[in-house]
């Protein structure tokens, strides 16, 4: 982690965002968003740290417009919490949490409830007063 943020610390904050082994670049309109992924993509290169397909195929953030309903799909594992926001199809936010020691013995019945409870905490200037939908693949969830 301390390699890439030495990488990019010219761009850290401004349109690049690094944690552990992912960069997310934020851009306000899909024109700048090339401009920012081929920079990405070039300084990468320069130090001969060769990018993942997932990197250059992944769909980029919008920004959030309107009131109607989200979407929300979560996905905890034994190493952490994950959840996307998603509106019209289109991603709004990315989110993860690494457990702690503890939180590895959970049953995955509480992983999944912890996973709901996390979103909904981070998100919740997004979600107030407005219809979310929740998606998750474990079962007993179905009709929460």
């Amino acid at each position: 982690m301390d390699l890439m943020n030495i990488v990019f610390r010219q761009h850290l904050d401004m349109f690049v965002i690094v944690f552990i082994d992912n960069i997310l670049i934020y851009s306000r309109t899909e024109n700048e968003h090339i401009d920012h992924l081929k920079i990405v993509l070039q300084i990468l290169k320069d130090q001969h740290l060769y990018a993942k397909d997932r990197l250059t195929s992944a769909r980029m953030l919008t920004l959030s417009e309107g009131t109607n309903g989200f979407v929300v799909y979560y996905d905890p594992s034994r190493i952490g919490l994950r959840c996307i926001l998603m509106k019209n199809g289109k991603v709004i936010a990315y989110a993860s949490r690494q457990l702690k020691i503890h939180g590895k013995n959970y049953p995955t019945h509480d992983l999944e409830l912890a996973t709901f409870v996390f979103s909904i905490k981070i998100w919740r200037h997004y979600i107030y007063r407005v219809h979310v939908d929740a998606f998750t693949d474990y079962k007993s969830f179905q009709y929460l």
